[in-house]
């Protein structure tokens, strides 16, 4: 579970 926060949080700053 916690992964996927870290996923999302290496998610946005990829985008931005």
């Amino acid at each position: 579970m916690m992964e996927d926060l870290k996923f999302k949080f290496l998610g946005l700053i990829n985008k931005q």
